[in-house]
């Protein structure tokens, strides 16, 4: 989080994101690793992954948080996300960067139930685009069987995953 935030704003946006991680951990049903190892970067605003990641954790997805003005943030966007590395095995995303635009989410008048379902629904929204609605993960979608939909290139040639 960035550092400027105040405190309620910084508590507002984890506990979103802390609801929309466990609305997800009980839709989605995904193969478990048995050690989750990011990669050495996410993105550019997320340019460092610290060692404990990259050594490895216990974890189906690793999420990067981030809540800071500037970037992307802009006058009408809200939040942006997007996946940083698949599972080459499955072709599932495990490591993704979502950041929330703070000037959007003051605690102090985002009161309603309304708006806060709103801005759930926003980090939710955000996370799904991590887990799987990306136009760059549509060809990594598997069949009932676990079967890729799609063919998978192999060689020299192929582009990487992730």
């Amino acid at each position: 989080m960035d550092a400027s935030l105040d405190a309620a704003t910084d508590t507002y946006i984890r506990q979103l994101i802390a609801d929309a991680g466990e609305w997800l951990r009980k839709a989605l049903m995904v193969k478990r690793l048995s050690k989750l190892q990011a990669g050495a970067a996410c993105t550019a605003e997320v340019p460092t992954v610290p060692q404990t990641y990259r050594d490895g954790i216990d974890a189906d997805l690793l999420v990067f948080v981030l809540a800071s003005p500037g970037g992307a943030c802009s006058d009408d966007t809200l939040a942006y996300a997007t996946h940083c590395q698949q599972d080459p095995a499955n072709d599932r995303p495990i490591v993704g960067m979502l950041k929330m635009c703070p000037q959007w989410l003051n605690p102090a008048t985002r009161t309603s139930r309304g708006a806060r379902d709103e801005d759930l629904h926003t980090a939710l929204h955000e996370l799904m685009h991590v887990v799987a609605w990306s136009q760059s993960l549509f060809a990594f979608f598997r069949d009932a069987q676990g079967n890729p939909r799609t063919p998978r290139y192999v060689g020299p040639c192929a582009p990487k995953l992730g």
